[in-house]
């Protein structure tokens, strides 16, 4: 019998939200920018800031990760998290266990099978200049 990919999807975003142990992060989508040529950059007026709750699996790196990991980064707190959809630079990400905020390294890279995006992978680090409580 062939392998069901629809049921595969399911178990791992179960697996991903759920069983890994993961951190609840709070993701943070800012607000659309649009170019004006006279004034630069600005903040879309029909856009605002959206924050929404997902769980992911926010998990301390191993040594098999490091080829992954850029060279300036590695001293410093990295995580990976595990996501089922994707995560980009422009969002901040805040662990809800302790409030630390982390910034995306390395952007999403995706497990496929079947035809079908499973799960996203995406490392992040500790933003430096935060207050230790």
């Amino acid at each position: 019998m062939p392998p069901n990919w629809n049921r595969f999807q399911n178990i791992v975003k179960n697996m991903i939200e759920e069983n890994l142990g993961g951190d609840i992060c709070t993701i943070t989508i800012p607000p659309d920018s649009i170019y004006d040529f006279g004034i630069g950059e600005k903040d879309s007026i029909t856009s605002d800031g959206t924050t929404s709750s997902i769980s992911v699996a926010l998990i301390p790196t191993n040594k098999d990760d490091f080829d992954y990991i850029p060279e300036g980064f590695r001293k410093r707190q990295i995580r990976k998290i595990f996501s089922v959809a994707p995560l980009d630079r422009t969002m901040k990400i805040t662990s809800d266990f302790d409030d630390t905020q982390f910034e995306i390294i390395v952007p999403s890279a995706a497990f496929r099978a079947g035809g079908l995006t499973h799960a996203y992978r995406t490392f992040v680090a500790r933003i430096e200049n935060q207050v230790e409580e």
